[in-house]
């Protein structure tokens, strides 16, 4: 392991170990004797390894509070809600209840650290908006700047899907201190050794 900003990597990782009794398991023994160029490679490495071993003995499960309508009654009736569906005309039933479910708040942490690695390391391709403004008496538009991903948007190695109102809601603000900006359109970028336009693009 090299030095991060004079501080040796390898000793960061022992330190981990002295206080984190889970790092001298047999699966992270490797770790210890491989390179790494910065302290975030490091942890990468050590999520990746603590990962792949949770996978194989199950994520963590909790009970989260779930409402749906239903053919049949599950846990609490929604009444009001469940009179809303009849005056609708629909044979359903509101229900409230708890599942046991993988989507819980300790595993949402664990995936958005492991899509932000992604994104950083740039295998996973990201996107947002561009915003800009019309040049006084001209036909030239200028790009002023853009959104990064925000927490609701979509993305893997093939695709970027804008789900999150954060990218127009930055841009709102933006127009009441200017109200020249305006949209100009979408932004993505594909995760490769060479920038290209996709057939989407063209």
């Amino acid at each position: 392991m090299i030095n991060d900003k004079g501080i040796i990597i390898q000793n960061i990782y022992y330190m981990l170990t002295y206080a984190f009794q889970v790092l001298k398991q047999k699966n992270y023994e490797e770790i210890g004797t491989e390179s790494f160029e910065n302290i975030h490679n490091l942890f990468s490495a050590i999520l990746s390894k603590g990962l792949a071993q949770q996978l194989k003995q199950g994520l963590y499960r909790e009970y989260i509070t779930e409402y749906n309508d239903l053919p049949t009654v599950r846990g609490k009736i929604n009444l009001q809600a469940t009179i809303k569906l009849k005056i609708q005309r629909k044979q359903l039933i509101s229900c409230e209840f708890d599942e046991l479910s993988v989507n819980n708040y300790f595993n949402q942490i664990i995936k958005s650290t492991v899509i932000l690695s992604l994104i950083n390391k740039g295998e996973l391709e990201t996107g947002g908006i561009l915003y800009g403004y019309k040049v006084s008496g001209r036909e030239e538009y200028i790009i002023a700047g853009n959104t990064q991903k925000q927490n609701k948007d979509i993305c893997g190695k093939n695709y970027f899907i804008r789900k999150d109102k954060q990218h127009f809601i930055i841009l709102k603000e933006l127009w009441k201190k200017d109200k020249s900006i305006m949209y100009f359109g979408d932004w993505h970028y594909h995760p490769t050794n060479y920038v290209f336009a996709s057939n989407d693009d063209l």
